[in-house]
């Protein structure tokens, strides 16, 4: 792979396109065709901010971690070697980046496993939400990120790709690099850790939360372009 300074790019032919699956693009970008890491961008940007999201605790700090892992990612490309899927090792590197990021910022308060079942959030009454008065205040969307930040971090991890960004539990469990029966569990506590508050609206409304699109979308790919020095 060629390095960043990519002065030819522009005039490299467009030989692959949106249409290509990952492999296909990583190849490209691998060859001289640096352009296609905006595609690249755009097609993981959703999933990759919704795993940093739900580690971090604000977005713009969660848009710092997809920045810093797509310029690894990008200088990784050449030992990359395709087992699996290119998502899921995006999505890895996303993770670890964030949580450097909170370990920076000293605010890891992830509640270790075993004390789940004494979770403040399982007991206190005050955070069983009314779903009414949430959504007329806050918005469905803001209601639900609420109640989901407050999980421990293992559960809320799963329930983001499981329910909202709709992963498979096997791309789930190869992201995590946890056993498929752990994720299964895991999403299921965090679903009953959920219910009370959410059970009449987790399922039409999941897949709006952590929105990453339109104008950040745009300035989160022209942002990773310009560090790398390459043109699109």
């Amino acid at each position: 792979m060629k390095s960043a300074d990519t002065s030819g790019a522009s005039s490299a032919p467009h030989e692959a396109t949106a249409d290509c699956d990952d492999h296909t693009l990583v190849e490209g970008i691998k060859a001289g065709q640096e352009h296609l890491f905006a595609t690249l961008m755009r097609r993981h940007n959703q999933r990759l901010f919704r795993a940093a999201r739900s580690i971090l605790p604000e977005d713009r700090l969660a848009e710092d971690a997809v920045q810093e892992a797509y310029v690894a990612a990008y200088y990784a490309l050449g030992s990359y070697k395709p087992h699996g899927s290119f998502a899921a090792w995006l999505s890895q590197i996303t993770i670890n980046e964030a949580r450097m990021i909170r370990r920076k910022r000293k605010r890891d308060t992830e509640t270790p496993l075993e004390e789940i079942e004494d979770s403040p959030y399982a007991a206190d009454p005050d955070r069983q939400a009314n779903p009414d008065h949430g959504a007329a205040n806050l918005g469905l969307a803001r209601l639900l990120e609420s109640e989901i930040a407050g999980l421990p971090e293992n559960f809320r991890l799963v329930f983001v790709m499981r329910g909202v960004q709709q992963l498979s539990v096997e791309e789930t469990a190869q992201t995590l690099r946890l056993p498929a029966a752990t994720v299964k569990t895991r999403y299921h506590r965090a679903r009953k850790l959920l219910q009370k508050a959410l059970a009449p609206y987790i399922e039409q409304a999941g897949l709006n939360i952590y929105e990453f699109a339109g104008q950040r979308c745009d300035h989160m790919v022209a942002t990773v372009m310009r560090r790398l020095r390459i043109e699109h």
